[in-house]
């Protein structure tokens, strides 16, 4: 198959070169967070931006530059509770919105994916796009954007 002529070692060490750029450079951008540590790369980088949701980003992202990435917690709520710092109190108010059917607090983070389809080119794409919402801050897309106030998601208006 086409994967075996390219190669696997080929196709990892290619994906690896994209996700070590653009964590060195999105670890450079004021406001952003990155959930990974750099000796622990793999073809996903998981970061957020000070201030804005990760649904917000995510959205963003889709509408503001054409960039696909998931937001969320990735079914690792626990992981990700422990590493934002959210609080056994903020957890069980978490909790009782979710079980009113509000999703909105729910703590979340924008995962990248690189692969074998990606250019070096997406990579400066998402690093700009990326440091472009976090220079803006939220005020800046509040015209355009609103949120659903149940599940959290933005959306254009």
């Amino acid at each position: 198959g086409v994967i075996e002529t390219i190669g696997y070692d080929y196709i990892r060490e290619y994906e690896l070169s994209l996700v070590k750029e653009a964590y060195e450079r999105l670890e450079g951008i004021s406001r952003v967070r990155l959930y990974v540590q750099k000796e622990n790369l793999g073809s996903v980088i998981s970061f957020d931006i000070e201030g804005i949701s990760a649904q917000e980003v995510a959205e963003k992202l889709r509408n503001e530059y054409g960039i696909g990435v998931r937001p969320g917690s990735f079914c690792t709520y626990e992981l990700l509770r422990k590493m934002k710092g959210i609080s056994d109190e903020q957890d069980r108010i978490i909790a009782q919105e979710v079980d009113q059917e509000i999703t909105r607090n729910i703590p979340g983070l924008v995962r990248a994916s690189f692969s074998l389809e990606n250019r070096p080119e997406d990579v400066n794409r998402l690093v700009r796009a990326v440091s472009e919402i976090a220079r803006n801050g939220q005020e800046f897309y509040v015209s355009r954007y609103q949120q659903d106030q149940k599940t959290g998601r933005w959306s254009l208006k």
